[in-house]
């Protein structure tokens, strides 16, 4: 009988996944009618408030006078700063690219874990980052009509960078507080950044359809509330590389709901390249086990050959053949 733990990851997962899939599609629709900043305000206002009324279910402990201006700065630059780093980027940008190109952080964590915790990138790994921005400029070649590294595509990957240093950044103060603490002093602190866009969000609100309002909405309650705590929770249970295949199957899943919903199809240039991209991260996923795989030798009695391989598939001979340990 499944372990009642591994059911409900599986079904928050999948749920997470649903949820993922439509953000982006989502964040298209609302900025048709929102500035980047209004829609940053109203998604972030919207969480803030089912954050307070969650708050007052959990205990929820005020954070001690050292850790405040750390956790300030978090909120700002995790949450203001990143997520209108989104908005403004995925103006020019299909969804389901704007998703791919976000899912590229690990491939700056890797970089940052090298020089600020001295973490080791083995040859492996830098082959799959070197894949990986071989298919970022793929993308962006189809993305920006022909331009290397157009606006959209830069201020995406900056947003990327920004989550990478906003997780790392995490390690220190997760010793301290809860997930759900670590959430909402982000939350609320980023929202606070943002209230200078309420006179235009208030404009653009009076005058927005109703299906903006409905994917601000969706924006709020959904990927910016549950979700967060959500994976919190997975994240205490399981291993961030274990829910790393999340990630990887997010941007195809988004291509595949803008494409049914909204008609948006990213150029075929900016597919392989995502292809390419999604590769590289594989790569880098799996880099220490192959690193881990050491050769065998093998000997023929008869000529005296010696073949080196991490694998011999010579099915033929293989039985003439014996291992040197």
């Amino acid at each position: 009988m499944p372990n009642k733990d591994n059911l409900f990851a599986v079904f928050n997962v999948l749920f997470i996944l649903f949820v993922w899939s439509f953000t982006f599609t989502e964040i298209t629709i609302a900025l048709q009618e929102f500035s980047p900043g209004g829609l940053a305000l109203f998604r972030f206002g919207v969480a803030s408030i089912i954050l307070i009324l969650l708050s007052f279910r959990k205990k929820l402990r005020i954070p001690k006078k050292n850790d405040i201006p750390i956790l300030i700065l978090s909120g700002f630059v995790g949450i203001t700063i990143y997520h209108l780093l989104l908005m403004y980027g995925q103006q020019h940008c299909t969804a389901g690219v704007a998703s791919l190109l976000l899912n590229t952080y690990p491939i700056f964590i890797a970089i940052f874990s090298s020089f600020i915790y001295k973490e080791l990138i083995n040859v492996y790994k830098w082959i799959g980052i070197s894949i990986c921005f071989l298919g970022i400029i793929l993308v962006s070649l189809g993305e920006n009509n022909g331009i290397i590294f157009g606006s959209s595509t830069i201020l995406l990957l900056c947003a990327a960078i920004v989550v990478s240093l906003f997780d790392l950044n995490q390690k220190q103060l997760m010793k301290k507080y809860t997930p759900f603490e670590l959430t909402c002093y982000f939350v609320w602190s980023g929202t606070l950044f943002l209230l200078v866009f309420t006179p235009g969000f208030i404009k653009e609100f009076q005058a927005a359809s109703v299906n903006s309002i409905f994917a601000g909405f969706y924006l709020g309650i959904f990927p910016s509330a549950i979700v967060y705590i959500l994976w919190a929770k997975l994240l205490s249970k399981f291993s961030a590389s274990t829910l790393s295949t999340v990630c990887y199957v997010s941007p195809f899943l988004a291509m595949l709901v803008a494409f049914i919903s909204i008609k948006q199809i990213p150029s075929s240039l900016a597919m392989y390249g995502s292809l390419v991209v999604f590769s590289g991260i594989i790569f880098m996923t799996y880099a220490h086990k192959l690193s881990m795989i050491k050769p065998k030798f093998y000997y023929s009695p008869k000529n005296k050959l010696c073949i080196k391989s991490c694998y011999f598939w010579d099915f033929k001979n293989r039985k003439k053949l014996k291992a040197i340990k």
